[in-house]
C-alpha cells in the first residue's frame, strides 16, 4: 500500500513538474511574442519616421537647389537692370540731376521700403519750393510706431501716408506744380485741391492740398526649421 502511494506521489510530482515546464514555456513564448510584436511596431514606426525625415530632407534639398538657381538668375537680371546707361525715367544712371540715378535707387525713392514721414515732408517741400511757392503749413500724422508694428507682422502691401499742405505762389506756377506732382517718381494721390485768390493781387494764389503718398515694407528672408512628426 505504501509502495502504491509512493508511486502515485512520484507521478504527481512528475506531472506537476511537467505542468510547471509547460506554464513556463507558454509564459516565455507569450513574452517573446509580445516583445516581438512591440519591437516590430516600434521598428515600423521608426522606419516610417525615418522615411518622412528623408522625404522632408529631399524636398528641402530640391528647394535649396531651386533657390540657388533662382538667385543666380536674379543677380544677372538685377545687374542688367541697374547697369543700364539710361534709367526708366529717361535720365542718366550716373548723373546728378533730378531724373538721374540708377534704376534701383529710383525705385526705392519712388516707393520706399521704410516708413519715413520726414522724408515725405522733404519731398513735398522740394516740389513746392522749386516752383516758387511759399509753404505756410504742412501737416500729417507721424505713425512710425504703428507702422513699425505693421512691418513686423509681415504685411507687404503698399501703405498710405496722408498729408496736408497750404502754400502760396503765382497763378502761373499752379500748372507747373500740378505737373510736378503728376511726374514725380514718388506716387502722390491728390484727394482735395483748393485755390484762393487774393482780392488785391489776383496773381497770388493760396493753394491747399490734401492727399497721400505710399511706402511698401520690404520683403524679408526668413529661414525656419520644421519638426517632422
Amino acid at each position: 500500500m505504501a509502495k502504491g502511494m509512493q508511486r502515485i506521489s512520484t507521478k504527481k510530482i512528475q506531472i506537476d513538474k511537467a505542468n510547471s515546464v509547460i506554464v513556463a514555456a507558454v509564459g516565455i513564448a507569450a513574452f517573446l511574442v509580445t516583445f516581438s510584436l512591440i519591437s516590430t511596431k516600434s521598428l515600423l514606426s521608426r522606419r516610417a519616421y525615418q522615411a518622412r525625415v528623408i522625404t522632408a530632407q529631399e524636398q528641402a534639398r530640391d528647394k535649396l537647389d531651386e533657390n540657388i538657381n533662382s538667385v543666380k538668375d536674379l543677380k544677372t537680371r538685377y545687374y542688367e537692370f541697374v547697369g543700364r546707361s539710361e534709367n526708366i525715367i529717361k535720365g542718366s544712371s550716373t548723373g546728378k540731376s533730378p531724373n538721374d540715378g540708377d534704376n534701383a535707387r529710383i525705385i526705392l525713392d519712388a516707393l520706399p521700403s521704410k516708413y519715413d514721414y520726414p522724408a515725405l515732408a522733404s519731398s513735398l517741400e522740394k516740389i513746392v519750393k522749386d516752383r516758387g511757392y511759399i509753404i505756410h503749413s504742412m501737416t500729417g500724422i507721424d505713425q512710425e510706431v504703428e507702422q513699425n508694428s505693421t512691418e513686423s507682422s509681415g504685411v507687404q502691401q503698399a501703405v498710405e501716408m496722408p498729408f496736408e499742405l497750404t502754400a502760396e505762389g503765382s497763378y502761373k506756377g499752379i500748372v507747373d506744380l500740378l505737373v510736378a506732382f503728376r511726374r514725380s517718381i514718388r506716387p502722390f494721390h491728390v484727394q482735395v485741391l483748393t485755390f484762393e485768390a487774393e482780392e488785391d493781387d489776383v496773381d497770388a494764389v493760396k493753394l491747399g492740398i490734401q492727399g497721400k503718398s505710399y511706402y511698401q515694407p520690404e520683403r524679408t528672408l526668413s529661414i525656419t526649421e520644421e519638426v517632422v512628426q
